[in-house]
């Protein structure tokens, strides 16, 4: 990816919150008292060469997505958290302030093609190439999204003749103003988090996104929980699906304007 793009790494496998020389945490003040901090781990933070722009990388070996509406219910919370992480250190990572240019999933992984017939060497690239793109969200910058993918191959995210972003890629990129409210929402829901620890919440209410997904689908922990719908008033939370233009202007109203990020 760093041939092929305009920026490059300038932070690999930087902890946050774990030691002297580590980016700081996620801190917030609670109630009697109590702070939360949130420590962990980034993959990779890369910069533009004038450091105007980082970008949040995170590697993965299985498949990954990144879904605005799992977002906003606080089901995704990795790389958002990330970049809130790597937006309160820009100015110690590049000596200045600087902006998200994006977060995106990194494949490490071999893809298998099942086909009908023999392909070419030619074509079997092109497959394997199209499976390897970076899933995530980048800003909706035409030159910003240039100096991320100069190859033009790398993230999902096609640009016309003109510049323009083609509307196919629209769900993959997000204004400067989408990402500012994004990670003033996230910031509000690990706060509250916290709060339903420190006040001993334990219950367990699993979700329900409309009628495909659950949280117990894949969950090991189901005879811990106890969570049975055969239990009289046992249900799932259920979660509706929202149009993603609805879920920022949700967003938007929630958080208000601001002009900058600032932890509680």
């Amino acid at each position: 990816f760093s041939a092929g793009s305009d920026f490059q790494p300038v932070e690999l496998e930087k902890s946050f919150g774990r030691g002297v020389d580590d980016l700081a945490p996620l801190s917030y003040k609670l109630e009697d008292g109590y702070s939360l901090e949130i420590v962990g781990q980034i993959d990779r933070i890369d910069a533009d060469p004038a450091g105007e722009y980082f970008l949040v990388i995170d590697y993965k070996s299985g498949n990954a997505y990144l879904n605005l509406l799992e977002v906003y219910y606080g089901l995704q919370l990795q790389l958002m958290t990330y970049l809130l992480v790597a937006k309160n250190a820009s100015a110690a990572i590049l000596g200045k302030p600087s902006l998200p240019a994006g977060m995106l999933y990194c494949f490490l992984k071999n893809p298998l093609l099942s086909e009908s017939h023999p392909l070419s060497k030619g074509e079997a690239e092109e497959k394997v190439s199209k499976l390897m793109k970076m899933p995530g969200w980048v800003l909706a910058d035409p030159e910003v999204i240039r100096k991320i993918d100069t190859a033009a191959k790398f993230i999902k995210v096609s640009l016309k003749a003109d510049g323009t972003i083609y509307q196919s890629s629209r769900s993959q990129v997000k204004s400067g103003e989408d990402f500012a409210a994004l990670m003033m929402h996230i910031d509000g829901v690990l706060k509250n988090t916290g709060r339903q620890i420190l006040n001993g919440d334990t219950t367990a209410r699993p979700y329900r996104l409309a009628a495909q997904k659950e949280a117990c689908t894949y969950c090991s922990y189901r005879p811990v929980c106890q969570f049975d719908l055969l239990i009289p008033g046992t249900t799932y939370r259920q979660l509706k699906k929202i149009k993603e233009e609805d879920i920022m202007q949700a967003i938007s109203e929630e958080v208000g304007s601001c002009p900058g990020l600032k932890n509680n």
